[in-house]
């Protein structure tokens, strides 16, 4: 894919008008282009610019500003005069021109759209390489926010008025944003913020590269201007907001908590929470994951936009913008690079998480690999600390960042990146694997729509049966709900985690369906219920059926507890020892706010999820609903979670006389028993019906 490859169409393609305006770069002297917009005293007078070259090796760099900004609709333009040439650029990029020009002087500033030859691949390529170097040698980054509107000056004002209280060091202290949230409350401030936090600025890929290499950035909106620090501190000052949250809850009108709500506060702190992963000098892969949400209009810079942001992007391949290379094409040699240098399957985890909404021009996309087109879904939780690290150890057999541990017992070889084939000239890769399992019955809707009678019904081994792990059913169903994450702590959950709260919160949601709670009268309720996942709070309900003592240690995952307390061994003993010992324990501050976390835990993590049942017993959470009976269970070499493969034929390389099964990506899942190497582990007993097959086998999947 190098540039050398250029078809004669693709070196040709400039206009006339093109090549008078846009001399050669020298790329050996790293030249690039700025714009000189020349003065005006009349603001609605034609735009007439210029374009000059200046050398990024020069010792003393030239003066220059560089743009940060939304191209906006490329159909949608308006012309101004470049070097005596009608050029049309789009209409937020007129605007911003407009408002930079100066009365009496010229305005130096770099602007993407207009210094880089868009017809030219080569030239496109190799600037992008160097945007990095041109925002870090900007004397300033103008944030263009866009023209005056929706009371964006109150909003500019605001931003000063909030955030520079915590712009000072000072003053970090100060809970000054405070004021404006307790009665009399004044909401045109709040919503003045809000129209311009949801400006689609924010939403852009390229403005972590922009803003976070900046000396310094300036945030222009209209006439008005303001320095980046007031929207750094107006960050801080949602901090304060924040952490008082559940008072100011309880304290501040419903209709105007919604609005301080709705101000996208929040989605700014993501991006600096981004800001502070990106110091800490990530690998690209974490990058990727974390401004996947992020929009780009050019499908290939969901690569190219992040990539000089990481500290291993000299092993991943060049910007290449040539219309014969096809964002598939990208998409592919990104994850083919990624899995060679790690030996992990993360890749087909966020593949999976896409595949959920699959789009019907995929391309020529392999399965396993992530259609970045498609924002995040329902993947699995992982936990992010500079380096990639998972919360699930389904191979045991790698690790990144000193993440994920190796099995006990072994030779020490698992501890660096395996050697998956990953040929460059295919679409295939063939990591090794054990095929676990299959699936034997799917329901038809996802989890959170069944209630816990139709799941034990759909599971069909009735309410005392037990997993083959010997667990109780019921404990299994708890840590599936979960997806096996703690709600408190966000990590996986262990013996201490498997507590009273967490165990009467699954509880509190299977009870009502067995008649165990009865709903108090509509005028005795003081809460109202969290329609998107169910009756939650305990104060609604009466228990029916108070009386026992209750001790969770029957939780505990060896099984020991279990043969101490006989009377848990079943489901339905387990539901008549509710008593009003936990309705009372459960009325408590903490108590209720642990609740709160399971509830919402339950909503994240499961919402959307299929439950399958498999041939030997297992209850699995699948990311996608595109299952079926027959797919098959495999745990991968370098692959964090059970994945869910189809067949799709044979394939036979030239060198062998047997065709060998193909498969494709269906999902990846969370089945308790599987998570933590234990098809590694225990590889031959998966094949016990089948004694002439190995467990042990490659895959090709495509």
């Amino acid at each position: 894919m190098a540039s050398a490859d250029l078809t004669s169409t693709e070196k040709h393609s400039e206009s006339p008008v093109t090549e008078r305006v846009y001399r050669p770069l020298d790329e050996a002297q790293r030249q690039i282009r700025v714009l000189h917009i020349l003065p005006a005293l009349d603001f609605k007078a034609p735009i007439r610019a210029t374009l000059c070259i200046i050398s990024l090796s020069d010792k003393e760099l030239p003066f220059f500003n560089a743009l940060s900004y939304c191209w906006g609709d490329p159909k949608v333009t308006r012309p101004i005069v470049l070097d005596g040439q009608e050029w049309w650029v789009t209409v937020n990029l007129e605007a911003a021109l407009r408002h930079l020009r100066k009365d009496d002087q010229e305005f130096i500033i770099w602007v993407d759209a207009v210094c880089i030859n868009q017809a030219n691949f080569v030239e496109r390529e190799s600037q992008v390489q160097m945007m990095a170097n041109i925002y870090r040698g900007a004397s300033s980054v103008i944030v263009w926010l866009g023209e005056e509107r929706d009371d964006s000056d109150l909003a500019m004002d605001t931003c000063v008025e909030w955030g520079g209280h915590y712009a000072k060091a000072e003053d970090k202290n100060h809970l000054h944003i405070l004021e404006y949230v307790i009665e009399p409350f004044n909401k045109r401030p709040w919503l003045a913020v809000r129209n311009l936090l949801r400006r689609p600025y924010w939403s852009r890929l390229w403005i972590y590269q922009e803003v976070q290499l900046a000396r310094t950035v300036v945030v222009k909106c209209g006439q008005k201007e303001i320095s980046w620090d007031n929207i750094a501190g107006l960050n801080e000052a949602w901090y304060q907001i924040y952490r008082k949250k559940i008072m100011l809850e309880q304290a501040v009108n419903p209709e105007h908590w919604a609005i301080i709500q709705s101000c996208r506060l929040a989605e700014l702190d993501l991006f600096f929470d981004l800001q502070k992963a990106i110091k800490q000098d990530p690998v690209f892969f974490l990058l990727l994951l974390r401004t996947a949400n992020q929009d780009c209009t050019e499908p290939k810079d969901r690569m190219y936009a992040i990539l000089s942001l990481a500290k291993d992007a000299a092993q991943y391949p060049r910007p290449d913008y040539r219309k014969s290379i096809t964002f598939a094409d990208v998409y592919t040699e990104f994850s083919q690079t990624h899995i060679r240098m790690t030996g992990c399957l993360d890749s087909m985890n966020e593949a999976a998480s896409r595949l959920y909404d699959q789009r019907p021009d995929r391309g020529d996309l392999p399965s396993w690999v992530p259609d970045w087109r498609v924002k995040e879904q329902h993947k699995m939780p992982s936990k992010h600390a500079g380096e990639l690290g998972d919360l699930y150890n389904a191979s045991r057999l790698y690790t990144i960042g000193g993440g994920n541990v190796a099995l006990e017992g072994s030779d020490g070889d698992d501890l660096f990146a395996l050697d998956i084939p990953v040929p460059s000239d295919s679409p295939t890769i063939h990591p090794l694997g054990v095929k676990c399992d299959e699936i034997s019955k799917v329901a038809q809707i996802p989890i959170l729509e069944m209630d816990y009678v139709s799941i034990m019904s759909f599971i069909g081994r009735g309410l005392d049966g037990m997993h083959p792990t010997g667990l109780p059913l019921f404990n299994v169903l708890f840590r599936t709900s979960l997806i096996g994450v703690s709600p408190i702590t966000a990590t996986i959950l262990t013996e201490s985690d498997l507590t009273r709260v967490l165990a009467e919160g699954f509880l509190l949601q299977v009870a009502q369906h067995y008649g165990f709670l009865r709903p108090k009268p509509f005028q005795e309720h003081h809460t109202t219920a969290d329609s998107s996942f169910g009756p939650m709070h305990i104060e609604e309900y009466d228990f029916s059926n108070p009386g026992f003592n209750i001790d969770f240690d029957f939780l505990d995952p060896r099984g020991e507890a279990v043969k101490e307390h006989p009377k848990f061994a079943t489901f339905q003993a387990f539901m008549k020892a509710m008593a009003d010992e936990v309705y009372q324990s459960l009325r408590g501050w903490n108590r209720w706010w642990e609740m709160d976390q399971w509830r919402k835990r339950v909503r994240d993590m499961a919402d959307g999820r299929t439950l399958f049942v498999t041939k030997f017993g297992y209850i699995g959470l699948a990311t996608n609903s595109n299952i079926k009976a027959g797919d098959i269970v495999a745990v991968l070499y370098g692959g964090k979670t059970p994945f869910i493969l189809r067949s799709v034929g044979t394939t036979a390389a030239p060198d062998e006389t047997e065709a060998r099964p193909k498969h494709c990506l269906v999902s990846d899942a969370y089945i308790y028993g599987l998570m933590n190497g234990e098809a590694i582990k225990w590889q031959d007993s998966w094949m016990r019906d089948r004694p002439d097959e190995p467990a042990l086998r490659e895959f090709s999947i495509v």
